[in-house]
């Protein structure tokens, strides 16, 4: 995974906008909570592939936690992570 301002590179070939992650976390913070892959799918308006990339980069920078049966929910303040 690689940032640089500009772009965010995700596993499986995923370039996204730099400030993808910030914005996800934003709209996801919106969900009830804890929520699903599929609740996050569509209000990201993207497909499950690089949804799953972006919620596991939240994940990683610790905004979002993946609960055993999958679904996630927002930690913290739901402030937007540090890229």
């Amino acid at each position: 995974m690689r940032v640089s301002g500009l772009i965010l590179q995700l596993p499986g070939n995923i370039i996204l906008r730099g400030d993808a992650a910030t914005k996800a976390l934003r709209i996801v913070t919106g969900l009830s909570q804890p929520f699903s892959v599929s609740e996050a799918r569509i209000a990201l308006r993207t497909n499950r592939r690089v949804c799953l990339a972006l919620l596991q980069r939240l994940d990683e920078l610790g905004g979002t936690k993946k609960l055993p049966d999958g679904r996630r929910i927002v930690i913290g303040s739901g402030q937007p992570p540090i890229d």
